[in-house]
């Protein structure tokens, strides 16, 4: 049995995006004059009304909007108007409410807007420098900063290969392993699989059926999606442990590696002819990093410093 694997590489341009994404979440809010363009943000006063309709629509003074041409607020095709206003500029213009407006009553109607601009901000992003650098948590420059951004995009390519060698080995040993369980299992664990999810929407404040219209799915859809994922993880289950039977794997805990990851981690030895040299707990060590290495990244670290600034 052998499943391909493939070498982790990271290369300037995966450095270089954290870089930017550590940027934008220190961008600023400076204040420019001149013209309105997309991604600005703008403060002004604005009132929408609909005919017939005694209430206002909109009816904001100063309030503050992101430019976003596909976004919905105030009103699809507000922002295509506002584009280009100059501050201290007034326009009128009217646009169609789409027909799953959020206000019901005025969906498909026309609402006339009314709009005084009076500033506009874009972002500026922070230079990359040593003082960038050490704002965003231990790092003496920009070399030790991006060395530890190397080092964790590796570790989390690393991870990603080694999700993708072990659903490559499970798969392939469903697939030799002729398997027979009684329907009762799947049913069984198609329960506990929905109590779970039932669990997780409820500590969310919503009910199972919200959740489902969130995600755009019926209750027999919903069940059915379970009961496959089910049915997949008891042949899963019963396969690797079969597996370890045949490979004498003992029940016992070695350190904190239960039987089943130490299976795992043999069925992976033999799918990759274990070309690196590693020992059965070096590899199963690895294997269990994968619920393991959600630690202190550079981003997580940055997001502390910033709220605490």
């Amino acid at each position: 049995m052998q499943v391909a694997s493939e070498e982790p590489a990271v290369g300037d341009e995966q450095v270089d995006s954290v870089v930017q994404r550590l940027r934008e979440s220190y961008a600023q809010w400076a204040p420019v004059e001149r013209a309105v363009q997309t991604g600005d943000q703008i403060g002004l006063d604005l009132r929408a009304t609909v005919a017939g309709r005694e209430k206002p629509l909109v009816d904001a003074k100063e309030a503050a909007y992101n430019v976003d041409p596909e976004g919905a607020q105030p009103a699809p095709g507000f922002f295509e108007q506002v584009v280009g206003m100059q501050p201290g500029e007034h326009k009128s213009f009217t646009l169609t409410l789409p027909e799953d407006y959020s206000e019901k009553e005025v969906a498909g109607q026309a609402a006339d807007f009314e709009v005084s601009l009076h500033s506009v901000k874009e972002r500026e992003l922070p230079e990359v420098n040593d003082e960038f650098a050490q704002q965003l948590g231990d790092f003496s420059d920009v070399a030790a900063l991006r060395e530890a951004i190397q080092k964790q995009v590796r570790e989390r390519e690393e991870q990603r290969v080694r999700e993708q060698v072990e659903e490559a080995a499970m798969n392939r040993l469903v697939e030799l392993s002729t398997i027979e369980f009684p329907p009762q299992l799947v049913e069984y664990q198609t329960q506990h699989m929905l109590e779970s999810v039932q669990r997780s929407v409820e500590q969310q404040g919503l009910q199972l059926s919200q959740y489902l219209r969130l995600i755009g799915k019926d209750q027999a859809q919903f069940e059915q999606e379970m009961r496959s994922e089910a049915e997949t993880r008891v042949r899963r289950s019963l396969a690797l442990e079969a597996f370890a039977d045949a490979e004498h794997i003992d029940g016992e805990q070695s350190g904190d590696l239960t039987r089943e990851r130490r299976a795992l981690a043999r069925l992976i030895e033999l799918a990759t002819a274990n070309g690196t040299g590693a020992g059965e707990t070096e590899i199963a060590t690895a294997v269990t990093a994968r619920s393991d290495t959600e630690g202190q990244t550079v981003e997580s670290t940055a997001e502390e410093n910033r709220g605490s600034a």
